[in-house]
């Protein structure tokens, strides 16, 4: 289901595989399995595929996990405004727990509030798939370098 309206953007500073591709060096691809769904300047679309080691206690997907995503969903888009700055680092992260996620895969939809300068601002909601209702959603800043295309 796409959430998202499509708006007249300037081309997205990183490619979907690119920044797969950065997150492969760091992230365990056994339990954190993300995929980049759509990607253009300001906006990202990531896929959390669904594995049993996320759940915790009484079944559902636990709040770190849904955290790890929304700050993953954040980093894409400050790159899709930035570029490959893997520099860029979090100075602040909340999220709210609406509902309770299903045993499926999550889905973030990042938007940019303030892309631009040495703090970008966004926010994040999640969804389990196939949900209508959001489960989360989380509102950021990261730190970007200087000289950076932010």
């Amino acid at each position: 289901m796409v959430r998202y309206a499509a708006m007249s953007r300037p081309p997205s500073r990183i490619t979907g595989a690119a920044f797969e591709e950065l997150l492969s060096a760091w992230v365990s691809q056994e339990s954190f399995r993300f995929r980049v769904e759509a990607i253009e300047f300001g906006f990202v679309r990531l896929r959390l595929g669904f594995h049993p080691e996320q759940l915790r206690p009484g079944g559902t997907i636990a709040g770190p996990v849904m955290f790890t995503l929304a700050d993953t969903a954040l980093y894409a888009g400050v790159m899709s405004v930035a570029g490959r700055v893997p520099q860029a680092v979090t100075t602040d992260l909340a999220i709210r727990f609406l509902e309770r996620p299903g045993k499926r895969d999550l889905l973030a939809e990042a938007r940019m509030l303030k892309p631009r300068g040495r703090l970008a601002v966004g926010e994040v909601t999640l969804w389990s798939d196939g949900q209508d209702d959001p489960v989360a959603h989380a509102t950021g800043t990261y730190a970007v370098p200087r000289g950076s295309a932010a």
